[in-house]
């Protein structure tokens, strides 16, 4: 009795002010002048702009490394975003003590296939227009996805979404060197038990010795939503094995996307864009597809899962549609949900 004691560990520690760090995406091909990843004190006193869209393209994974204070940010297929100079496979560096970018790792050029760019008819211009038909198949299905940085800071792990395999890639002590082949580490993700459609992995999250990866069957085959299931697998890296620690059907009951519009729950993918229209509102399109995008965990244990919406990196606001013919408005919706340990 009468002993009061706590418990250090250093990858839980927040400073008074912390920074929320998040990829802007640019309409087009890259702009010299256009923010593409900025950083914002949490109390909004101060924005911080960390690169440009020509500098990094589309972005989504960021990760940070407190020992070496470098901030990884990786590559996102996004229609009618281009990608950045290191293309599907790019891995960008930002010097957290500079607020400096820099084009880090391809993995393509570690033999590791990330797609092909198949981006088309992008402008720089940020009001311009583009097609881009061929991104529509793309989205959730090539480049990365998730990105986390060991908590002893010695290891990136990063989501490849073309091979559906997640990398370990060991960071190199002096910053001015790169990984070699020989410093990552594959790790295929399970598919079993995948009815209906193929399981496409994302989100990554490091979270004690474990590796957490998130992935949804998209039911893509069957284009039936009772086929639509989201799991949760832990990575042991000492064994290289994944296990399963959850799954959930995703047909359950959402809000409706737009008041008014019969659209609310989770569909399969498909890289129709013609599903996503809707007679009653001729300029709107919508049709959410599951991407389960994130993994958190809170003081209690429970985790959180953020799922984006697919179709919302398959349109945009004002764009054409794949054929050219007309333009509409995407509507993207996402959720949270909390699961009890």
């Amino acid at each position: 009795t009468d002993i009061n004691w706590e418990v250090y560990q250093p990858a839980h520690y927040v400073s008074g002010n912390p920074y929320l760090v998040s990829p802007v995406y640019i309409n087009g091909k890259g702009n010299d002048s256009l923010s593409a990843l900025s950083a914002q004190s949490l109390d909004g006193s101060k924005l911080v702009i960390l690169a440009t869209s020509k500098q990094v393209g589309s972005l989504w994974a960021v990760a940070y490394n407190r020992t070496n204070k470098q901030l990884y940010s990786a590559a996102l297929a996004k229609r009618h975003v281009g990608y950045g100079p290191l293309g599907t496979g790019g891995i960008y560096r930002t010097n957290w003590l500079t607020h400096t970018t820099s084009s880090w790792l391809d993995l393509q050029a570690l033999e590791i296939p990330t797609g092909d760019d198949h981006h088309e008819g992008l402008k720089v211009a940020i009001d311009s227009s583009s097609i881009d038909p061929k991104l529509m198949a793309d989205v959730g299905k090539l480049s990365l996805g998730g990105m986390d940085v060991s908590e002893d800071t010695q290891v990136l792990y990063v989501m490849n979404l073309y091979n559906r395999t997640l990398y370990g890639i060991k960071l190199p002590a002096d910053t001015t060197a790169k990984p070699s082949k020989d410093d990552v580490t594959a790790y295929p993700v399970p598919q079993a038990g995948c009815k209906g459609g193929i399981g496409r992995p994302f989100a990554v999250k490091v979270y004690g010795d474990k590796v957490y990866i998130g992935m949804v069957c998209d039911a893509q085959s069957s284009q039936s939503a009772k086929d639509l299931t989201a799991s949760v697998h832990a990575l042991d890296p000492v064994s290289k094995k994944f296990s399963q620690v959850f799954s959930m059907p995703l047909d359950y009951t959402r809000g409706k996307v737009v008041i008014g519009l019969d659209v609310q729950n989770w569909f399969p993918w498909t890289d129709d864009f013609s599903q996503a229209l809707h007679a009653d509102f001729p300029s709107t399109a919508a049709r959410p597809q599951p991407v389960l995008s994130s993994i958190a965990f809170d003081a209690s244990g429970a985790m959180l899962l953020g799922f984006m919406d697919r179709f919302g990196h398959q349109s945009g606001a004002g764009q054409p549609e794949p054929g050219g013919k007309a333009s509409y408005s995407g509507v993207a919706a996402g959720d949270v949900l909390r699961v009890y340990p």
